[in-house]
C-alpha cells in the first residue's frame, strides 16, 4: 500500500487532485483522511473501465493507495496551489485559482469601527518560521487578508502570551541550577493550546516569560477568535524545549495570525 501523509511534502499546495485513466484493474482504491481523521474511499476503474475519473481534497490530510489486486493501475496526479501575495513560496508564479470572498469580512462590520486587533490559530505545523512558507488554508487566509488591505501579522502564542515570529525564547525556563517547581497546567499534550498562566504561585513562571519577550494577549489589545461550534478545533503546533526544575520539559507552542481593525 503506498501512503503519503500530510507532513511528506513541505510545500504550499492547497489540495490534490488525483486523475485516473480507463485501464482495467481490481483493487486500488484511494483513501483520503482529512485533518480530523475521517476517511473516504475513492474506487477505482474495476474491471470494465468505460472513462476517466478524477478526485481532489484538501491538502491538511493524507491519502493512502490500497494494492491493486491484478492489472496496471495509471494515475496522473496534480497539486493545486495558489498565487503568494507576500508570505507564501515565493517559486510559485500559477494564477490565483480562487478569489476570497467579501462576504467574511461583511460579517466583521460590527468591529470594524473598533479600533481593535483579532486573531485566530493557523491549521498547519511549521517547525521553521510560518513567514517564510506558509501552507494551504494558512496562505489562503493571510493572502485574503493582505488583499483586503488588513496588515495580517505572525506571531508565536503560548499560555494566553505571544512573540514575534523573529524573537528567540533561550531566556525561557529555569536556570538549570534552580529548584523552582513550576506549574505544570502550563504544559499541554500535543495539538492542544497551552492554558493561561494564573495563580500566586506562578508569578516566578510569568516574569521568565515576560523576559522571553512574551506579552499577554490583553495587553497586546487582541482578541482571539474562536469557533462557537468547535470551540478546541486542532491547531498548528511547535514544541518549545527548556528547563524546568533541572529537567527538561516542552512548552506547545502555536502559530497566531493578528490582523488589526481599523
Amino acid at each position: 500500500m503506498f501512503q503519503r501523509n500530510k507532513k511528506s511534502r513541505q510545500d504550499s499546495r492547497l489540495a490534490t487532485l488525483i486523475i485516473t485513466l480507463p485501464v482495467c484493474y481490481p483493487g486500488g482504491p484511494v483513501v483520503a483522511t482529512d485533518h480530523e481523521g475521517k476517511k473516504e474511499n475513492f474506487l477505482g476503474n474495476g474491471r470494465k473501465p468505460t472513462k476517466i475519473k478524477w478526485m481532489a481534497f484538501r491538502f491538511e490530510g493524507g491519502y493512502a493507495v490500497e494494492p491493486v489486486q491484478s492489472g496496471c493501475m495509471i494515475t496522473i496526479s496534480y497539486g493545486v496551489y495558489i498565487a503568494s501575495h507576500g508570505h507564501t513560496n515565493p517559486d510559485l508564479t500559477v494564477d490565483t485559482l480562487m478569489t476570497p470572498s467579501d462576504r467574511f469580512f461583511d460579517l466583521l462590520s460590527p468591529i470594524n469601527s473598533r479600533g481593535q486587533s483579532i486573531a485566530s490559530l493557523l491549521n498547519h505545523d511549521y517547525n521553521i518560521d510560518p513567514a517564510e512558507a506558509l501552507k494551504g488554508g494558512d496562505a489562503l487566509l493571510y493572502d485574503a487578508f493582505k488583499l483586503h488591505k488588513f496588515a495580517p501579522q505572525l506571531h508565536w502564542t503560548a499560555g494566553g502570551f505571544m512573540w514575534t515570529l523573529d524573537y528567540t525564547l533561550e531566556s525561557f525556563g529555569d536556570d538549570i541550577n534552580t529548584n523552582t517547581n513550576p506549574n505544570k497546567s502550563l504544559l499541554a499534550s500535543p495539538g492542544r493550546t497551552v492554558p493561561p498562566v494564573a495563580g500566586a504561585n506562578t508569578d516566578g513562571l510569568r516574569i521568565k516569560v515576560q523576559k522571553s519577550g512574551g506579552v499577554t494577549l490583553a495587553e497586546a489589545n487582541i482578541t482571539l477568535l474562536t469557533n462557537a461550534r468547535n470551540p478546541a478545533p486542532g491547531a498548528s503546533c511547535e514544541h518549545f524545549y527548556f528547563i524546568s526544575n533541572s529537567e527538561l520539559e516542552k512548552l506547545i507552542v502555536n502559530a497566531l495570525l493578528v490582523i488589526y481593525i481599523p
